[in-house]
């Protein structure tokens, strides 16, 4: 097989990590609502200290519309940006 995609559990979980952290993309999939985004964005936070190289993908679901997505998905590279470098 060419590619493997695994649909895991939301939050951080050892399992969920190893595989993530072994994986050469991983896509953090999140919606608009504050708690998601705070979750997606501790999952890269761990994922990045178990893995400083990686460069995870995100897709915002539930979004109203492309614009919404776009500011949400902003908003999460600037803070991963500012925070975690």
């Amino acid at each position: 097989y060419g590619y493997l995609l695994c649909d895991s559990a939301a939050g951080i979980s050892p399992q969920t990590l190893a595989f993530a952290a072994s994986s050469d993309v991983v896509l953090v999939i999140s919606t608009p609502d504050v708690t998601a985004l705070t979750d997606a964005y501790a999952f890269l936070k761990v994922l990045l200290q178990q893995r400083g190289d990686a460069r995870p993908l995100l897709l915002v679901n539930r979004a109203r519309n492309a614009v919404e997505a776009h500011h949400v998905a902003e908003r999460y590279v600037s803070a991963a940006k500012k925070f975690l470098g």
